[in-house]
């Protein structure tokens, strides 16, 4: 197996691994999206709006 070959199977595990997580905390980071968008567009209302 090459050194290019071995890199592709450890990017590839990476990224599934990376999904897998994703899928399995997928509430959790929609409802801190949630939070981030709602602080920030009050605090850009405040900068920006009249």
């Amino acid at each position: 197996m090459s050194l290019g070959d071995k890199f592709n199977d450890a990017k590839d595990k990476a990224v599934e691994k990376g999904k897998d997580h994703v899928n399995e905390n997928k509430d959790e980071y929609t409802e801190k999206g949630k939070d981030f968008a709602k602080d920030r567009g009050e605090d850009l209302k405040g900068k920006f709006g009249k």
